[in-house]
C-alpha cells in the first residue's frame, strides 16, 4: 500500500503543478490532459472509417504529450541540466520539443483542410513527423540545450502568429465562419505565451514558466468546449476524402444524382417510370418493416443496402424515394435519424449530444448539427433545451391534473 502511494505522489508531481497552483487551475490541467488523451485515442480507434481522424488523433495525442512533459521541461530548464545535458536529458528534450512543435504544425494544416485549402491532412501529419528527427540531430550536436529549446519555441511562435494570419485571412478574405477567428485569438495568445516562455528560461523564471504554461492549458480547454458545442468548428463539413465519402458530401451527390436522373427523364421520356410492374404496397411494407426494425440507426447504411433491403435496383429506388417520398436517400436517413435522437433526448436526458448523436447513426457531430438546422431550424444545443422545456411543462400539467383529480 505504501509503495502503491508513493507511486500516486510520484505521477502527481510529474504531470500536475504545484500546490501553490490553485485547485481551479489544476483541474483545468487535468481536463485538457484527460480530453486530450481520451480524444486522441477515439479519433485513431476510428481512423479507418474517416482518413482525417489519424491527422485528428494524431494532433490530440501530441498535445496531450506536451502537457504531461511540460512540468518535467520546466523543471530541468531552472536547473543545470539546461548548460550541462546528459544524454537522458538531450533524448528527453527532443521528445518534448518535438511534439511541441509538432502539434502547432499539424494543428494548421488540419485548420487548412477544415477551410478547403489543402486536402489529406494525415498526408501533412506524416510529413511533420521530420521534425523528430531533426531537432534530435539538433539537440545532439548542441554542447548545452540552450539554443535547441530557443529555437524549438521560436519556431512555434512563427507557427502560431501564421496560423493567426491564415484564420483571419479565410475569414474576412474567403468568407469563411466567423467562429474560425477563435483561431485567430488563441494562436495570438499562445504565441504571446510561448514569447514568455522565452523570457522565463532567459531568466531561469519558474513562476514565469508555470503561467505560459497555464495559458497554454486554458486555451486548449477553451478550443475543446468549442469542439464539442460547435461541431462545424473543427469538421469539415463535406469533401471527398481518400474514396471515402463523407455524410455531407452524400448528400450533395445524391442531389447530383437527382439531377441527372430528372436531366435523362426529360431526354428518355419512355424511360421515366422505372417502377413500372412493382408492387408499391409492397414496397411501402418494406419501408415500414426498415423504420420499425430502426435499421437506418447503423452509421454504415448506404443507398445499395437500402436497395436490397427493399428488394429493388438502386436506380429504381433513387426514383421511388424523390418521386414518392419526396426525399433523396441521405434526407431521408437523416430524418428519421434526427426523429431518433429527439426522443433519446425526451428519454435519456442524462446523455450528452454527442453520444446520442453517435447512437442515432450521425457519424460525426457536425452531421447531426446539420440535421438539426435543416429539419428543425435550431442547432442541437437550443433543440435540446426547447425539448426538455416541454418535457417539463407536459409533466407539471399532467401531475397538476393528476393531483386535481385526486383532491376531488
Amino acid at each position: 500500500m505504501d509503495v502503491f502511494i508513493t507511486m500516486l505522489e510520484v505521477v502527481k508531481e510529474f504531470l500536475l503543478l504545484d500546490d501553490k497552483i490553485s485547485p481551479f487551475s489544476v483541474c483545468a490541467q487535468t481536463v485538457a490532459l484527460m480530453w486530450t488523451f481520451l480524444t486522441g485515442i477515439s479519433d485513431l480507434l476510428r481512423y479507418k472509417k474517416v482518413r482525417m481522424n489519424l491527422s485528428r488523433g494524431a494532433i490530440f495525442l501530441s498535445v496531450s504529450v506536451m502537457l504531461v512533459l511540460y512540468n518535467a521541461a520546466t523543471h530541468f530548464i531552472i536547473s543545470p541540466a539546461l548548460y550541462h545535458p546528459s544524454l537522458g536529458h538531450k533524448i528527453f528534450f527532443g521528445l518534448y520539443l518535438g511534439v511541441s512543435l509538432y502539434n502547432a504544425l499539424a494543428g494548421t494544416f488540419y485548420f487548412l483542410y477544415v477551410a478547403d485549402a489543402v486536402e489529406k491532412p494525415e498526408r501533412y501529419s506524416n510529413y511533420f513527423l521530420i521534425v523528430f528527427p531533426f531537432l534530435f540531430s539538433v539537440i545532439y550536436l548542441s554542447e548545452n540545450l540552450i539554443v535547441p529549446v530557443y529555437l524549438a519555441n521560436f519556431l512555434i511562435i512563427i507557427v502560431e502568429l501564421s496560423m493567426a494570419f491564415l484564420t483571419a485571412y479565410f475569414v474576412y478574405l474567403e468568407k469563411a465562419p466567423k467562429i474560425y477567428l477563435n483561431h485567430t485569438i488563441v494562436s495570438v495568445v499562445v504565441a504571446a505565451a510561448y514569447a514568455f516562455r522565452i523570457y522565463g528560461i532567459g531568466f531561469q523564471s519558474s513562476d514565469v514558466l508555470v503561467d505560459a504554461y497555464l495559458t497554454i492549458v486554458y486555451c486548449t480547454v477553451y478550443l475543446l468546449f468549442l469542439q464539442f458545442y460547435f461541431p462545424g468548428f473543427s469538421w469539415k463539413k463535406s469533401k471527398r476524402h481518400n474514396g471515402d465519402m463523407e455524410e455531407g458530401s452524400l448528400e450533395s451527390a445524391a442531389q447530383e444524382n437527382d439531377s441527372d436522373e430528372l436531366l435523362n427523364e426529360e431526354k428518355n421520356p419512355q424511360k421515366r417510370n422505372l417502377l413500372e410492374g412493382v408492387n408499391l404496397q409492397t414496397i411501402e411494407n418494406r419501408v415500414d418493416r426498415f423504420l420499425q426494425e430502426k435499421v437506418f440507426l447503423d452509421e454504415e447504411i448506404r443507398l445499395p443496402d437500402f436497395a436490397a433491403y427493399l428488394g429493388l435496383t438502386v436506380h429504381q429506388t433513387s426514383y421511388f424515394m424523390n418521386h414518392c417520398k419526396k426525399l433523396n436517400f441521405p434526407e431521408f436517413i437523416n430524418y428519421h435519424r434526427f426523429e431518433e435522437a429527439k426522443n433519446m433526448i425526451r428519454k435519456e436526458s442524462h446523455l450528452n449530444l454527442l453520444e446520442i448523436a453517435l447512437a442515432c447513426g450521425f457519424n460525426s457531430p457536425s452531421s447531426f448539427h446539420r440535421a438539426s438546422v435543416k429539419f428543425a431550424g435550431v442547432v442541437p444545443s437550443e433543440l435540446r433545451k426547447e425539448i426538455l422545456e416541454k418535457t417539463l411543462e407536459i409533466s407539471y400539467k399532467i401531475n397538476e391534473k393528476t393531483g386535481l383529480e385526486s383532491a376531488i
